[in-house]
């Protein structure tokens, strides 16, 4: 009788991603180092602008915009790295706890910015049109619309 208990080979068993690029080594501090910088640009963030997206002129709007993509982009690959990590191995108890330890602290880095969407979603429609029709803001238009939206 055929043994059905064993995962039939896939030919991807000893493939390894490589997720240097997302996070410096060592993994754990890597991440602890982007968080911390991400909460710290997060922080910063919220004191230029919170109150202040109403009366930001498209420029301002502009590197607003630029700085919070970076932000997302920082905690981001703290989650992408700790997600791929844990989907390689999710019988790994460290990665687990990993995955876990970057999704909290992702959500109490969010909360410092939702000032964020919830001052966009307050802005007057003349001057959130103005903005979204800026070609100077073309590259954020979906977001920006999106966010009014929902």
């Amino acid at each position: 009788m055929k043994d059905t208990t064993a995962a039939a080979a896939t030919g991807a068993e000893n493939i390894v991603w490589n997720l240097s690029d997302l996070v410096a080594p060592p993994a754990d501090q890597g991440i602890e180092t982007l968080l911390a910088e991400a909460d710290r640009r997060l922080d910063a963030f919220a004191a230029r602008y919170r109150g202040r997206i109403a009366g930001l002129a498209s420029g301002e709007m502009s590197v607003m915009l630029t700085e919070y993509e970076a932000l997302i982009d920082m905690v981001g690959r703290a989650e992408s790295y700790a997600s791929l990590s844990w989907s390689t191995q999710s019988d790994d108890p460290a990665r687990g706890a990993l995955l876990q330890k970057v999704a909290e602290r992702q959500s109490q880095l969010v909360q410092k910015s939702v000032f964020l969407d919830i001052e966009w979603a307050n802005v007057p429609d003349a001057p959130a049109r103005r903005l979204i029709d800026d070609p100077a803001l073309a590259r954020w238009r979906h977001w920006m619309l999106m966010a009014r939206r929902y």
